[in-house]
């Protein structure tokens, strides 16, 4: 099974931030993880739930 990939703008309101706080994030070591394809930027709904499970733990 294949992930659900999800946009930017779709990623951003998932989180609650904006989109600049979004590509902000995404630029940290420790940020959610980018998936390019092509010249398309996506997110996994399923990592960005794991992120912010991780961020809400610490």
């Amino acid at each position: 099974m294949s992930p659900k990939l999800i946009t930017p703008p779709e990623a951003a309101a998932k989180l609650g931030v904006s989109l600049r706080t979004l590509r902000t994030l995404s630029t940290q070591p420790d940020g959610p993880r980018v998936i390019r394809i092509g010249r398309s930027v996506r997110y996994s709904a399923d990592d960005l739930d794991r992120w912010l499970q991780n961020r809400m733990e610490h």
